[in-house]
């Protein structure tokens, strides 16, 4: 039964509609309402393609892990969420944050190193106490983060880029490991946390 131009003209409008909500929803994580790791992935290539300077910060919740282990991963969502709500009140509107997988963020800081490295000293702030009710009562845990941080140098590819963020992250992680190390040998204990 052939259709008329009026209604071929509704179809095409209505699938350009459902092709619009679908890319909205691939943008955003689903748990915290940041921005998803797709999204990122084309914040930082806009980035480059367009030859704009900006930094890469990644974080990671140090000892996340033992939070689901114990509380379950119920209160461990919850702990997300209350997480990236506070970071994001820490970055600025023009920078992107986003959830980039498990307890792993992504700050796309549009400024040079020293401002960026700035920026994340003051998202420092938001480490500390957070509440969440384990069913068996009210329970609060320290939450903190290891940080990393690379400028884009201008020729480097988006996963060159990432991979020094992620170093820099990760040394961060064994710097605090052996500090925790060594402050719980001092106190004759052992170390806290499975970072």
């Amino acid at each position: 039964m052939p259709q008329s131009i009026s209604e071929l003209r509704s179809e095409v409008a209505n699938y350009r509609f459902r092709l619009r909500q679908a890319e909205l929803r691939a943008a955003v994580d689903p748990l915290t309402g940041l921005a998803s790791r797709r999204e990122i992935d084309t914040q930082i290539e806009a980035r480059i393609s367009g030859d704009r300077a900006f930094c890469l910060a990644i974080l990671d919740l140090n000892g996340f892990k033992r939070i689901n282990d114990v509380h379950g991963h119920v209160a461990g969502d919850h702990l997300i969420k209350q997480f990236a709500a506070e970071l994001k009140s820490q970055v600025r509107a023009n920078d992107v944050i986003g959830r980039w997988g498990g307890d792993e963020f992504v700050i796309v800081v549009d400024a040079g190193l020293e401002e960026a490295r700035s920026r994340m000293d003051r998202t420092r702030r938001i480490f500390g106490n957070y509440k969440f009710n384990s069913g068996k009562g009210p329970v609060t845990v320290i939450l903190n983060a290891s940080i990393g941080i690379a400028e884009w140098d201008g020729k480097e590819s988006h996963a060159e880029l990432l991979a020094r963020a992620d170093k820099g992250m990760y040394d961060e992680k064994r710097a605090c490991r052996r500090l925790n190390l060594r402050l719980a040998a001092a106190k004759g204990a052992q170390a806290v946390g499975s970072w």
